[in-house]
Parts: structure tokens; sequence; C-alpha cells
């Protein structure tokens, strides 16, 4: 007779309305499961190697804090980058907003995306057909996460 007692308390207890329930947010919680970014550290390209990778005509460089190595290459159609010591070719993405002489501002691979940015009103000529800018590079993951950024100079020429 005990448990009929307790099953039926059981029983009415349970009926009624139900609690409600916060809004579930699955961005928040889609963030929280990509876990942390890892920083990368771009190794640096020398001028030299630029040909070797099929970069000539019109290019932008991202030069490191000395100006003596570029940590990004960039022509109308590819993107140049060292990771680990690995050389990754990136292709231009289309858009609306080119560098320099039609050099693409976006750059994507399968792992890691480079955006370039200028300040258009810092530009300073830097002899014929070459062009400096004040500007910045981000890289991202395939999170879409920031794993790098520069700022500094960026360098565009035409040949």
């Amino acid at each position: 007779m005990r448990r009929w007692v307790v099953i039926c308390a059981l029983l009415i207890g349970s009926c009624g309305e139900e609690p409600r329930k916060a809004p579930v947010d699955y961005d928040a919680m889609n963030e929280a499961a990509k876990g942390p970014a890892y920083p990368v550290s771009p190794q640096p390209i020398a001028s030299g190697e630029l040909a070797k990778f099929g970069l000539s005509g019109a290019i932008c460089l991202v030069p490191d804090e000395n100006h003596r190595e570029n940590l990004f290459a960039s022509s109308k159609k590819t993107g140049i980058l060292r990771l680990n010591f690995e050389t990754l070719k990136l292709l231009a993405r289309p858009t609306d907003s080119p560098i320099a002489f039609e050099v693409s501002d976006q750059y994507g691979g399968l792992d890691y995306t480079v955006e370039l940015a200028v300040d258009r009103a810092s530009e300073t000529p830097a002899g014929p057909q070459a062009l400096f800018y004040n500007g910045e590079m981000v890289i991202r993951d395939e999170q879409a996460r920031i794993v790098f950024e520069h700022r500094g100079r960026i360098e565009c020429a035409s040949s």
C-alpha cells in the first residue's frame, strides 16, 4: 500500500505545467566546441624566391619588421605563405576592393585564409609602378579564428 501511495504522489507531482526552458544558444555552443585557436608564426620568404613560386607582374608583399624578408607574398591569382617550414599556396578570392594593381586582398586555402587591409590615405609612391601602404595582415584558421596578426608596411609593385 505504501508503494502505491508513493507512486501516486510521484505521478501527481509530475502532472501540471512544464517548467519553461531557456532558449538554447547554439552559436555559443558551437563556438565553445571549437576549442582554442593555435597561434602560428609565418617563416620568412626571401625576395629571391618569388619567381620560383610563379609570382610575377603585379605583386604585393608584407615585409617583416626589419623589411628584409617577406611574411606573405601575393599576386593577382595566388598568395604564398610559409608555416611550419611548409610553403602554402593560397588562391586569390574575388574581391570588390583590390589593394593595388588589381592584387586581391583575400586569399584562401584548405587550412588558412589571409586577409590584407591597407590604409588608402597612407599610400606612398615608392618609384615607378610601386606603392607602399600602412596596413595589416590577418591569418585565420579553418574555423575562421584569428591565429596571426601583423601591422606594418605593405608594398605593392607592378612590372
